[in-house]
């Protein structure tokens, strides 16, 4: 019995030793593949690191549109203005390639008051600037926080009635 033990255990032991140093190789391997490809990339300017993918922070206030659409958020929700009744993009076309301005004109209303207007004007500021960074924490990783999409959403289902006389295709 001690003498099956003892063998068994020896056997495990020289498993143990063999995985372990096909393991090594393998990563070591794969380190050596990884790095030429990096070298590879390295050589055609495309980024490979996560810091070197992440938008640049260096966005000055006179050119980042997140500012004037994260105003227009909280103006539009400290004068209790209604975004839920805003459409999506997708109805707003369908609405305006049937040519239901009545129905455009009716979501519009709200927008129409002097502020409505001024969220409105905060929106068309925005437009007019050249980067949209809004300080996100890319550390996060699948749990960034992405709750500016919702407003961006509304701003733009709100530019497209805004501008809906354009002909459709």
């Amino acid at each position: 019995m001690c003498k099956n033990l003892r063998l068994i255990l020896y056997c495990g032991c020289i498993l143990l030793v063999s995985f372990a140093l096909i393991y090594t190789i393998v990563t070591w391997m794969a380190q050596k593949e990884i790095s030429e490809l990096e070298e590879s990339f390295k050589g055609l300017g495309r980024p490979i690191r996560l810091e070197e993918m992440l938008p640049s922070m260096d966005v000055s206030p006179e050119h980042n549109a997140a500012i004037s659409y994260e105003a227009a958020d909280r103006l539009s929700k400290a004068l209790s203005l209604n975004v839920d009744n805003i459409p999506s993009v997708e109805m707003i076309i369908q609405m305006m390639k049937s040519q239901d301005h009545d129905t455009v004109d009716s979501h519009l209303e709200q927008w129409r008051s002097s502020e409505g207007q001024e969220v409105i004007e905060l929106i068309r500021d925005g437009a007019k600037r050249s980067h949209c960074f809004h300080d996100l924490d890319y550390a996060k990783g699948p749990n960034l926080d992405l709750a500016h999409l919702g407003y961006m959403s509304d701003w733009c289902s709100l530019m497209l009635m805004e501008y809906r006389k354009t002909p459709m295709p």
